[in-house]
C-alpha cells in the first residue's frame, strides 16, 4: 500500500485514471441473533469490487460520485489521510449504478 499526506479530494487524477473510494463489507460475520461468528471468508479472499469515484480524468461517462463497479484485480492501494483508495485506470471500469 502506497502512502499519501493530505486529503484525497486534493488528489487530481490523470487523463486515464480516477480515485475510488472503495466499498469494505463488514469483516464480521454475525448469526440472525448478533452472536458474533468470526470473519467472513468472503472478506478475507477478496478485494473489494465496488467504489465510489472521488476524482476522474476526463471522461464522459464517469462523474465524480457515481458508484461504479470495477475488476477485483486492478488498482493501485493508496492511502490518504482520510482513509484507504484505489488508483484505478478508467478502461478498469465494467460500469455504474444509475442514480
Amino acid at each position: 500500500m502506497h502512502i499519501m499526506s493530505g486529503n484525497s479530494e486534493k488528489f487530481v487524477a490523470g487523463k486515464k485514471y480516477c480515485l475510488v473510494k472503495p466499498v469494505i463489507p463488514n469483516p464480521i460475520e454475525e448469526s440472525k441473533s448478533g452472536i458474533v461468528i468470526g470473519l467472513s471468508k468472503t472478506m478475507m479472499d477478496s478485494r473489494p469490487v465496488t467504489g465510489t469515484i472521488i476524482s476522474i480524468g476526463e471522461n464522459s461517462e464517469y462523474n465524480k460520485g457515481d458508484t461504479v463497479v470495477f475488476q477485483s484485480t486492478d488498482g493501485l492501494d493508496f492511502k490518504f489521510d482520510d482513509g484507504q483508495f484505489l488508483i484505478l485506470k478508467i478502461e478498469s471500469l465494467i460500469g455504474k449504478m444509475q442514480k
